[in-house]
């Protein structure tokens, strides 16, 4: 089986050597011809027994994982080199983001492992590089278990690579029960990012039986030797541990929150942004904070700012009224495309109406009775409806179904799920713990007791 080769290729890997014994994906199998370990450099392309799976989740978007070389589509993101040769003509498996959606999926499902030994050790270098990388996770399951005992061994999430020839590595040691006839196998899920820059590639993946190697600068092999059994132990009940969280520091008000997207045409491709944190403008993803709105392809900021005529004017000196730019001149306004004076008992709304002020009100364009109604955001709400609510103030005003969502601090969350504390910042109901009186917040991880430990996950039968 030759796993001390393995083991030896495996440290210089982890140690950021690039001249290992052996540039071949290698399957190791038990006496009884079964899989107990794999090493994949794909150079020789895919890892054997491993395919792209697409589930029919609904409302779910998958993509392929490929074997990909050298640069690819976009300087922004994803490598130039692989790992395993350190040059453009070596291999690695890529994930690409160009002209998929925004969460989309890529799942690749490994053969089934024989789970002979006590201990195993799963491991690769990874790539992230790109201002929306998202996340790269690898759980293991039992295949055809009913009650798909999925758990999470190794994850990498965010930009982590520092340029397009920095790869990083990831590895984890895992202990499994002892027990016939049963076979594990991995799934390395990878999610596409808010942009096509969030490539994600990894290279020299494995799973090998014994314990991880201990990770030095230094040339020194490991312990060779195959690895002997060691009956699992019963786990004991881990205590409860709890962390205080200042509020005042590190807390948002609304950790929580899910921002709409939005899809902008960049380039003949569609991208996904959060309409909260980026504009589309000029075939464009553009930061927010040079602008909230677009005009002809130039931002601006319509608190300030207007668009007319496709060009952007200062609404301090000059005003559009019916689609014409003019000099803004005191004691007039603008109201159905016709510039009147200005008074204080009638004002114009939607540039449509004129209405009285005392009485009646404008929202979205439209006049309303106060003593019947009032507006949230751009939204008309009946003061008798007693199920509604105004979340926040002005334009940012959201209506909320009070039996669905709650409002903490002019944000809105999921009633099921999550709660206010002192009325200022959001918290999860059954991950955290809110003293009422100082606003302080608490993460509270309990460690319930497994059947079975699977490295430092419960893995339950």
């Amino acid at each position: 089986m030759k796993l001390g080769r393995l083991f030896l290729a495996v440290l210089q890997l982890a140690n950021g050597q690039s001249e290992i014994e052996s540039t071949e994906n290698e399957v190791f199998i038990n006496e009884d011809g079964e899989p107990i370990g794999i090493r994949c450099t794909f150079e020789d392309g895919w890892c054997p027994g491993f395919y792209n799976q697409r589930v029919k989740d609904p409302g779910s978007h998958y993509t392929d994982w490929t074997v990909g070389r050298g640069q690819g589509d976009s300087p922004v993101t994803g490598p130039d080199v692989d790992h395993t040769l350190g040059t453009e003509s070596g291999h690695y498996l890529h994930l690409k983001a160009q002209g998929v959606r925004f969460l989309a999926k890529g799942e690749l499902i490994s053969m089934n492992f024989k789970l002979d030994y006590s201990t195993y050790c799963v491991g690769m270098w990874y790539h992230m590089m790109g201002k929306h990388a998202f996340s790269l996770n690898i759980f293991t399951s039992i295949p055809r278990d009913t009650r798909k005992s999925a758990q999470q061994v190794l994850k990498a999430s965010g930009a982590k690579s520092r340029n397009k020839t920095n790869w990083l590595y990831i590895q984890n040691e895992i202990t499994v029960p002892h027990f016939a006839d049963r076979f594990a196998n991995f799934t390395i899920h990878g999610v596409r990012g808010l942009s096509y820059s969030s490539d994600i590639a990894i290279d020299d993946f494995f799973f090998l039986p014994g314990p991880c190697p201990v990770l030095t600068t230094t040339k020194t092999p490991p312990q060779t030797t195959m690895p002997s059994f060691v009956p699992t132990t019963k786990p004991t009940l881990s205590p409860t541990t709890t962390t205080t969280e200042d509020p005042t520091e590190k807390r948002e008000f609304m950790p929580f929150l899910t921002g709409k997207v939005l899809n902008c045409n960049v380039n003949g491709s569609m991208e996904s942004y959060l309409a909260t944190l980026s504009v589309c403008c000029g075939g464009k993803v553009l930061r927010r904070s040079s602008g909230s709105k677009c005009c002809n392809g130039v931002q601006y900021f319509n608190r300030k700012q207007d668009c007319c005529d496709n060009q952007v004017i200062n609404t301090a000196e000059k005003t559009c009224c019916g689609g014409v730019i003019t000099e803004k001149v005191a004691g007039e306004i603008c109201c159905g495309g016709e510039k009147r004076p200005e008074s204080k008992n009638e004002k114009c709304c939607g540039d449509k109406v004129f209405f009285d002020p005392t009485a009646n009100g404008c929202c979205g364009g439209e006049t309303f009775d106060r003593a019947t109604h009032y507006c949230c955001g751009q939204t008309l709400v009946d003061l008798t409806d007693e199920e509604t609510v105004c979340c926040g103030s002005g334009h940012k005003g959201q209506v909320l179904d009070t039996r669905k969502k709650g409002c903490c601090n002019e944000n809105s969350y999921e009633l099921y799920a999550y709660s206010c504390c002192a009325e200022t910042f959001v918290y999860h109901k059954r991950e955290e713990r809110c003293d009422q009186e100082t606003g302080v917040i608490r993460k509270t991880n309990i460690n319930r007791q497994p059947n079975i430990i699977f490295g430092d996950k419960h893995w339950l039968f």
